[in-house]
């Protein structure tokens, strides 16, 4: 806060100014959630925070044990507590088992001798741990949409379709869940992009019309809804898009298309974040309010998750430079990339992106 005072004598103006100091901004704690493969090995899930490796939390650390792929995907902190979901993959049994870990201790959603289930997000409130995801059938061609709270299952899509979750979002005691629920007839076989309020469906896309659409992260903001998600057009290409209160906002129309993975929401602004193809590469980009900006210009790269905090624009995601060479987990802030794996050892993958 700044005060000024004028006092004016004669022809001469003297201003007296005082200053109160404003308190330092203290940056937030950043917790990236992802994983790396090996060379010729698994995938083996890791968290960084500030940018830091804090090591894979995994039982499956070592390079010679080829039973589990781990997949981490979301993360989420309360308190001093750190909550991470994804999956456990069977190479033996091809199963895969949905995962919580609460300060590195595993918890398994489901069970490795039921249908494969896999935990895509997590949000946690003082009182309750909420994980999305979905369980598949034994030949994968049907899923339930899945919403865990505190372990305990209940599906969301009605018995006549396949669903699966990619995104919880709780505000107050409302428990907000989106993603896309499949519908099959003899002749079509529709994605409709969807989300779930107290389990509640609300459909985002004309299921009158022959196209698809995906519903890939959810926000609230003060009354309004905010999905991120991607439609279809009719001939088949893919374009990143978002609703508001269910009104549909293309991101773009280019020839080749694009994709959106997350989105976040502060004051009047609009972040939506993911991926675009242009000119033989996939960039990572993201979109305020519908202007798009180019992070990394890259044989395949995309943003995972973005955050806006104090002004600054933080997004998660991985960049593969050339065909020949491995990805790597990268974080942004403002634009500015920094590597969270070894491309010379791994291949890594930024995905979920908790601010504290």
């Amino acid at each position: 806060m700044k005060k000024l005072i004028c006092y004016a004598l004669s022809l001469t103006i003297v201003c007296g100014c005082s200053k109160e100091s404003s308190p330092p901004v203290i940056p937030p704690t950043i917790y990236v959630a992802g994983y790396t493969t090996l060379i010729g090995g698994n995938d083996i899930p890791d968290y960084w925070v500030d940018n830091t490796s804090t090591g894979s939390f995994a039982a499956n650390t070592a390079q010679s044990d080829r039973t589990l792929s781990t997949l981490a995907l979301d993360i989420s902190a309360n308190g001093n507590d750190i909550y991470i979901v994804g999956s456990n993959y069977n190479n033996s049994t091809n199963l895969n088992v949905a995962v919580l870990w609460k300060n590195g201790i595993p918890t398994n959603l489901s069970s490795g001798n039921q249908p494969s289930a896999y935990a895509t997000s997590v949000a946690v409130t003082n009182e309750h741990v909420y994980v999305g995801g979905a369980t598949t059938s034994l030949n994968g061609l049907t899923a339930q949409g899945i919403l865990w709270t505190d372990g305990v299952m209940s599906v969301l899509n009605n018995p006549n379709t396949s669903a699966s979750i990619s995104d919880v979002f709780v505000n107050g005691s409302d428990v907000y869940a989106c993603g896309v629920e499949h519908s099959q007839s003899s002749t079509t076989f529709l994605t409709f992009a969807s989300y779930w309020k107290n389990q509640v469906r609300t459909v985002l896309s004309d299921t009158t019309k022959v196209f698809s659409s995906r519903a890939t992260s959810i926000m609230v903001s003060g009354t309004d809804v905010y999905v991120s998600g991607n439609y279809t057009d009719p001939s088949g290409k893919t374009h990143a898009a978002y609703w508001k209160n269910g009104a549909l906002t293309i991101l773009e129309t280019n020839s080749l298309g694009s994709y959106s993975l997350c989105i976040f929401v502060t004051g009047t602004d609009v972040y939506v974040g993911g991926g675009y193809f242009a000119n033989n590469n996939q960039q990572a980009v993201y979109w305020k309010n519908g202007v798009m900006t180019t992070l990394t210009n890259a044989y395949k790269a995309e943003i995972g998750s973005i955050n806006v905090n104090s002004g600054n624009v933080y997004a998660s995601g991985s960049i593969q430079s050339t065909s020949s060479s491995n990805s790597i987990a990268v974080m942004w802030k403002n634009g500015i990339k920094t590597a969270l794996s070894d491309s010379t050892t791994t291949s890594g993958v930024g995905r979920g992106m908790f601010l504290k």
